[in-house]
């Protein structure tokens, strides 16, 4: 496996799940004019973060190697995407993961991620995602054996725990909302039209 790192981050979009609460893609949905996968590569872009990996074969990402494994399948996707970028330092690349479906997160809660001075995966102690991984062979195998194994645990916060990651607090905790249902995109947008 080629030594994988950049000095900027690289980002992650998790954007392939099948949207069946909320009816319709939730990566096309439009708030204020941009979609929301527009929206998350915008913030990832001002957050600092190149190359930015779309997982998601609907919307044009990376699909998954091994499909219908949740979340976890599209990082795995995104993660052996950014394998293949050029080398640049002999650090762990660092990823920003983020899902595609949170209308509130902002550029300033993805930066006080990247902030976070930890070889250890960071995230907001309220949520799982977004957080900060290093692109370790040990991360890899991790989630190779988690997708492998089909009775085990693939959960984001589960990778966390099993990475000791350093959770950091917030007194935001509203932009770490998902929008899983028409009724929560609905709330969403009256907020934003306040």
């Amino acid at each position: 496996m080629p030594s994988q790192v950049a000095l900027e981050p690289a980002g992650i979009i998790l954007a392939g799940g099948k949207s069946s609460r909320m009816g319709r893609d939730k990566a096309l949905l439009k708030l204020k004019g941009e979609t929301l996968l527009q929206r998350g590569q915008r913030l990832l872009s001002e957050a600092g973060c190149n190359p930015i990996v779309v997982s998601g074969q609907n919307v044009g990402g990376v699909s998954d190697i091994y499909q219908e494994r949740g979340p976890l399948g599209g990082l795995h996707a995104g993660l052996q995407t950014l394998l293949y970028q050029p080398p640049i330092s002999s650090k762990p690349l660092r990823v920003l993961v983020t899902p595609v479906d949170m209308p509130k997160l902002t550029v300033c809660a993805l930066k006080r991620l990247l902030d976070v001075d930890s070889d250890n995966p960071v995230y907001y102690q309220h949520c799982a995602l977004p957080c900060v991984l290093s692109l370790t062979p040990d991360l890899l195998r991790y989630i190779e054996n988690c997708l492998v194994d089909h009775d085990g645990d693939r959960s984001i916060k589960r990778l966390l725990q099993s990475f000791d990651a350093k959770p950091i607090k917030t007194d935001k905790v509203e932009q770490l909302v998902n929008t899983n249902t028409p009724a929560q995109w609905h709330d969403a947008l009256k907020e934003e039209q306040v």
